[in-house]
C-alpha cells in the first residue's frame, strides 16, 4: 500500500490559539471513542532505534525559553525515522501548528483509564483524522524538525517531543510510558534535581 505522507499543514487540525489541553479535552468530552479499545495493563513507546537518547526533560521552567516544557525530547533519531503506534488507540487530534509542527495525539486505555500520547515535530505524517482508530505498530509519521525546534550541534534539531495527558486532561510525567532501556537516562538527568511536574512518579523505573 502506498502512503501519501503530509509534510506541511493539511487542514482539519486545530489552530495555534488552541492549546493541547483544550484540543484533547474538547474531543474527550465524548466517551464514544473509548468503546472497544483494549485495556492495557501498561503501555510504553515501542521500536525506538538503538541510538535514541533523551535530550530534554519535562520541567516547569526551561532555561532556554523561560517557559514550561510539557514533555520530553527524544533525539538520536535521524529525519525520516518511523514513529510506530505503541498500541491500539484512537486519534484525538492531528494537524500542523507553528509551535508544534506536524503533530498527532492518540488516546489509549491503560489500567482502566484514558491516557493521551502526544507526538510533535514530525516531518511527515500518515493522513489521519480525529475519531479514527489506529492499530499497534502502525507508522504514524516520521521524525523530523517541523515547528519551533532548537537545532543541535551540527544538526537541524530532528527529534520527537513526547508528552502524556491523564484522564483529567492534565500533563503528567511520561517516565512510566518510556521503554525501560532509556528510563535510566532520564533518571540520570534528574539526579539531584526536583520539579513539581515529576510528582510522585519521579522514582518510577
Amino acid at each position: 500500500m502506498v502512503i501519501s505522507w503530509f509534510k506541511k499543514s493539511f487542514g482539519g487540525g486545530s489552530t495555534d490559539s488552541q492549546t493541547e489541553e483544550e484540543e484533547v479535552a474538547e474531543y474527550e468530552e465524548s466517551t464514544e471513542s473509548l468503546e472497544g479499545l483494549p485495556n492495557y495493563p501498561e503501555l510504553r513507546l515501542s521500536r525506538l532505534p538503538a541510538g535514541a537518547t533523551l535530550t530534554s526533560d519535562i520541567q516547569t521552567h526551561r532555561e532556554s525559553t523561560g517557559k514550561a516544557h510539557t514533555g520530553i525530547d527524544i533525539a538520536g533519531m535521524p529525519e525520516g525515522t518511523p514513529l510506530y503506534c505503541p498500541g491500539e488507540g484512537v486519534v484525538v487530534g492531528t494537524g500542523f501548528k507553528e509551535s508544534n509542527g506536524n503533530y498527532v495525539y492518540i488516546r489509549y486505555m491503560i489500567d482502566g483509564k484514558p491516557y493521551t500520547f502526544c507526538f510533535l515535530h514530525l516531518q511527515e505524517m500518515r493522513p489521519l483524522k480525529p475519531g479514527q482508530r489506529v492499530s499497534a505498530d502502525t507508522v504514524l509519521g516520521k521524525v523530523g524538525h517541523t515547528g519551533h525546534v532548537i537545532p543541535g550541534k551540527g544538526g537541524r534539531g530532528d527529534h520527537l517531543h513526547f508528552q502524556v495527558y491523564d484522564s483529567a486532561h492534565k500533563v503528567i510525567d511520561p517516565m512510566p510510558f518510556l521503554p525501560a532501556d532509556i528510563q535510566g537516562g532520564l533518571l540520570a538527568k534528574r539526579e539531584g534535581k526536583n520539579d513539581p511536574y515529576w510528582g510522585e512518579q519521579r522514582a518510577v523505573a
